[in-house]
């Protein structure tokens, strides 16, 4: 064969494999495709706002009011009625010795001896009087602009016989030991009041605590619980809000709200 020949056919074998090589490349997908999914987005943070409240008390309705003007998709209010007012002339039907309690394990974190009411407490952090508007709004934006830690997902049977049963699961750092509250709430409620220093007013609240169950993770984050719903009220008025805090500093590292059926 003559050498131009066996030059020609060298270059065309070096061109071909060339082009082979590169259709190859071509096809076999880059750092970017071989990625399965995008990273989870970050779970967006919400304010879990505490009013500690009583029917009994002259200055609760107004912080009771602005409660409700506050809520939003991601602003979730929690009306708590404390029993401390009701040996002053009214009994108030939606307080419980429990949410005073948690009212005085919140002085209890601040370093402080004595509760009062109205008292708002934002975030599980900033508390103060509850009918300042001024400073409930600068306290929500606050918490608004952290990342939340906790991303909590629940499911909730259908009421059977008085009660539900909710499913839960949450991640993020540090799950054990961290406590998730499920707070059955009532959405609408009012009272007429016939004694107290609220003596002739009609009462509206909104996202009435009535049940409060907190338990503690475990590394898993994951785990159920039985909660009997409050006799007199519809599954559909009700409401089960979700939210976690760290056991020292009380902060909520999550929160969600889903619909009862």
């Amino acid at each position: 064969m003559p050498a131009r020949s066996i030059i020609r056919n060298v270059l065309f074998s070096t061109a071909a494999l060339a082009a082979i090589g590169l259709a190859i490349m071509r096809s076999r997908p880059s750092s970017a495709d071989e990625k399965t999914a995008p990273p989870a987005a970050a779970p967006a943070s919400v304010a879990v706002v505490e009013l500690f409240t009583s029917e009994g008390c002259s200055s609760c309705p107004s912080a009771d009011k602005l409660l409700a003007e506050l809520a939003s998709d991601r602003v979730l209010p929690l009306e708590f009625h404390v029993d401390y007012w009701n040996q002053l002339g009214w009994k108030d039907p939606f307080s419980s010795a429990d949410y005073t309690k948690r009212q005085y394990e919140y002085a209890k974190t601040a370093g402080a001896t004595q509760v009062y009411t109205p008292q708002m407490v934002v975030g599980g952090a900033d508390s103060f009087v509850g009918s300042n508007r001024g400073m409930a709004k600068a306290a929500i934006e606050k918490t608004l602009k952290e990342p939340a830690e906790h991303r909590i997902r629940l499911a909730s049977s259908e009421a059977k016989d008085g009660a539900i049963n909710v499913s839960y699961a949450v991640q993020g750092d540090k799950l054990a030991g961290t406590l998730l509250n499920l707070a059955v709430v009532q959405s609408r409620a009012t009272s007429d009041v016939t004694s107290g220093e609220n003596k002739g007013s009609t009462l509206p609240h909104m996202n009435v605590v009535r049940v409060l169950k907190t338990s503690e993770l475990d590394a898993s984050g994951k785990g159920q619980a039985a909660i009997k719903l409050p006799t007199g009220v519809a599954a559909n008025d009700l409401k089960l809000v979700g939210f976690t805090q760290r056991p020292e500093s009380r902060k909520v590292t999550g929160g969600v709200s889903i619909e009862l059926k």
